[in-house]
């Protein structure tokens, strides 16, 4: 069962993949025809397919978005630390132009897209190594600096990380349609066909396989599909 398919995909994902268990349970009946089991192979591998590029697709950004959170998360705490240092300076010294500028609040920055952060911190950056002498006693030292100065720069690389992985989602979930076309193919013009070869001695079988090829409206299900009805009695 994959996960991390579209519903409609995931839908038909399952489907599909309920064809293939219906010809495994009943392979002993197709051994006149042995062209249906080497389409259910075909189909076995196209849904493999499917299935291994519906996990890259999460894999894609997943370490890059967990490691951009970090990132943010002490580029934040840093940023916050220096410009407390200058707002106390210029409330000593009256100077609500560097006020204004090195003012802001953690939820701020916190909801900043990453090119605003990445500019505030900056700001933020400038305005205090411009005034480093007064500002040791308020806690912002030479290390201070060069700290916030590294973390823009990881910041910035985690960022570039994680559109570099989105790019590969998309490119995945580009692959994913086309494969679900193959599958399409084998089922309706190979597997179908071939059917109609077992329907004179299995009737009932025929029907189920044109019931179990229906998509239907299953939903996003993190637990195992059930398996398709057991074959008719001989």
């Amino acid at each position: 069962m994959v996960l991390y398919l579209e519903k409609e995909q995931q839908n038909k994902f399952t489907t599909d993949e309920n064809v293939s268990k219906l010809i495994d349970l009943n392979e002993e009946k197709f051994a006149k025809v042995p062209e249906l089991l080497n389409a259910n192979g075909r189909l076995k591998n196209v849904l493999g397919q499917i299935s291994a590029l519906a996990s890259q697709k999460v894999n894609a950004t997943k370490g890059t978005r967990d490691a951009k959170t970090a990132e943010r998360t002490k580029l934040v705490k840093l940023t916050l630390k220096v410009s407390g240092s200058l707002v106390s300076l210029a409330i000593q010294e009256k100077d609500p132009v560097t006020k204004e500028k090195a003012m802001v609040r953690r939820r701020a920055l916190e909801r900043m897209r990453p090119e605003d952060l990445k500019r505030k911190a900056t700001t933020v950056y400038e305005l205090a190594n411009a005034r480093l002498a007064d500002l040791a006693t308020r806690g912002t030292t030479v290390e201070t600096l060069a700290a916030l100065k590294a973390e823009t720069e990881v910041f910035s690389k985690a960022v570039a990380n994680q559109n570099l992985g989105m790019g590969q989602q998309t490119s995945a979930t580009k692959s994913i349609p086309d494969l679900f076309r193959d599958a399409d193919e084998i089922i309706y013009e190979d597997i179908n066909g071939l059917m109609e070869h077992v329907e004179g001695d299995y009737p009932g079988l025929f029907a189920e396989f044109n019931e179990v090829k229906r998509i239907k409206d299953l939903g996003i299900r993190h637990n195992p599909p059930p398996a398709p009805p057991q074959p008719p009695a001989k």
